[in-house]
């Protein structure tokens, strides 16, 4: 069931890690050892519960997703990379269901919809998270500069190497 999806999707979820890190993110069980992988088995619970719950924590899903999407935003990979796990859901609902033969009825196809409907409106809101942490690391590392470069200017005019003051 829940356990085998969440598995499941976080596996793919850490598939864009070279393939010696994504062994380490599987193998690593200490969230403190292995924060990124901890992050991820704990999204993917949320993730599930916020497509398939009618009710559930609003505040911690989003919460969850949030550090999901941190993570991924501060590391070299594309944004396609960094939101593609949110869509897996909808194929490993269905190899689920064909694992189990549960037949797909007229009224399970309307539930299908349903949480297909529901992962394309979680995308919508992870790409808009993703997109905030992105920008918040892209300042950061321009206030770092900035910062680096103000210190070094005062370091040069200091010591007299700054060739702008005439």
């Amino acid at each position: 069931g829940r356990a085998e999806l969440c598995s499941r999707w976080a596996e793919s979820a850490d598939a864009v890690y070279p393939f010696a890190a994504a062994g380490l993110l599987r193998t690593l069980r200490d969230p403190f050892a292995n924060p990124v992988g901890g992050r991820t088995k704990a999204a993917a619970s949320l993730i599930l519960s916020g497509i398939l719950d009618a009710e559930y924590d609003d505040d911690e899903f989003r919460v969850g997703l949030e550090e999901f999407l941190r993570v991924r935003a501060v590391q070299d990979m594309t944004p396609e990379e960094a939101l593609a796990p949110v869509f897996v859901f909808k194929q490993l609902i269905r190899e689920h269901l064909e694992a189990k033969k549960i037949p797909v009825t007229w009224e399970l196809r309307g539930q299908l919809t349903v949480i297909e409907d529901r992962v394309d409106a979680l995308a919508l809101l992870a790409f808009g998270m993703y997109t905030r942490c992105r920008d918040a690391f892209h300042e950061l590392r321009l206030k770092d500069v900035q910062r680096r470069h103000s210190q070094l200017l005062r370091y040069m005019q200091r010591h007299g190497l700054d060739d702008t003051e005439e």
